[in-house]
């Protein structure tokens, strides 16, 4: 597609919304947590707890966003501020494994990381605030 074109693209059924906003978050500490655990720490000794440790507040940031977005989808404003609510907090956790870990990650993937993380933290803001669900 040729970005000068001027046909109009048409998303159909599009999501806004607390849901669709948990679900952006809960893809990107998915994602994130992919690229962590597959890092190799056959050489590092003692960085395999840091690295698993980062991995798997991830995934509970993950499993977090999930829930928010099934509540939300549920139509249970409260329980998704709730687990929105949850996601920050295990937001916190990541920053903290992310400092325990950082030595033992490529830069590249350490600063990716970080970007996630406050990338993250802007789209639970913006889930909290939203009146859609």
């Amino acid at each position: 597609m040729n970005p000068t074109d001027e046909t109009q693209v048409r998303i159909e059924n599009p999501r806004t919304g607390k849901g669709s906003l948990a679900d952006y978050v809960g893809d990107v500490a998915e994602e994130t947590s992919n690229a962590v655990a597959a890092v190799d720490t056959a050489d590092a000794t003692g960085s395999e707890n840091a690295i698993r440790g980062l991995a798997q507040a991830l995934s509970s940031v993950t499993e977090a966003a999930r829930r928010a977005s099934e509540r939300a989808a549920a139509g249970d404003r409260e329980q998704a501020d709730r687990s929105l609510e949850t996601v920050e907090e295990r937001l916190d956790r990541v920053t903290t494994r992310l400092a325990e870990a950082s030595d033992d990650l490529p830069d590249s993937l350490e600063r990716a990381t970080d970007k996630r993380i406050e990338q993250s933290r802007r789209r639970v803001r913006q889930a909290q605030a939203a009146q859609t669900l």
